[in-house]
């Protein structure tokens, strides 16, 4: 029921603050942790793919913020399962944080639907027609490892065909349109003036339909415990 899952989710705040203090946090649920940048809000590392550790962050670690993330098995909206057409949803996720955690923009092949039980998340979305503004630029990737007996993230590797390594490059979009969204847009450079911001926010108890493409920065206004639905796109047709 409701009620459990919210005295739950309280005992879990308590032994996730408790664990993060002590920093005894258990090897698999500290790789659920994203790792964020504390000094200028800027997204540092989240998972491989859709956000990824950026090369002069790789061995900067003594401020972060801690972002829960894990996948769930649990039932879904019949309707959204209904309204895309794809199938059951591919992934179910939950996510709890608070506004220090701030991921970096960017896209999913997914369409999204997140639901907030607690608290307020903040969308700052874009169509994809604006993808020829906001620049993207490629950087090593890293994952989260014990190096020496702690944590740290090492540099990722990709294993070619003649059976040598070459270390991993991905796509990291470092734009920032927030100054759009707020009208102080003197400090943007000219080729964002071509975007089209939208900031969103989603209250507890509300559910926000994600199309897929769209890019998407996300953030939280106070600790916020939400749930998505990532359900396969249509590549032959968008949604969009």
């Amino acid at each position: 029921s409701l009620s459990d899952f919210r005295r739950n989710l309280r005992e879990s705040r308590k032994i996730a603050r408790e664990k993060r203090t002590q920093y005894e946090m258990d090897p698999e649920d500290l790789a659920s942790l994203r790792l964020l940048d504390d000094c200028d809000g800027k997204s540092t590392g989240m998972d491989r793919p859709t956000n990824q550790m950026r090369p002069d962050h790789l061995e900067t670690l003594d401020s972060f913020v801690l972002y829960y993330s894990r996948s769930l098995v649990a039932q879904y909206p019949d309707f959204a399962e209904e309204a895309v057409g794809t199938g059951p949803p591919d992934a179910i996720n939950l996510w709890i944080g608070d506004e220090r955690a701030v991921s970096s923009m960017h896209k999913d092949h997914y369409e999204n639907f997140f639901y907030v039980l607690s608290g307020e998340k903040m969308f700052t979305l874009c169509p994809p027609a604006d993808a020829p503004f906001l620049p993207q630029t490629e950087w090593d990737s890293g994952t989260f490892c014990i190096a020496d007996g702690d944590w740290a993230v090492c540099r990722d590797h990709d294993e070619q065909e003649d059976g040598t390594t070459q270390p991993a490059r991905v796509n990291w979009m470092e734009v920032n349109v927030e100054p759009l969204v707020d009208g102080s847009d003197h400090d943007v450079p000219p080729v964002l003036q071509h975007t089209h911001p939208v900031r969103v926010h989603v209250q507890a108890g509300e559910l926000l339909y994600l199309p897929s493409l769209w890019f998407h920065r996300v953030t939280q206004t106070c600790e916020t415990v939400g749930v998505n639905y990532w359900y396969d796109m249509k590549f032959d047709s968008p949604l969009w």
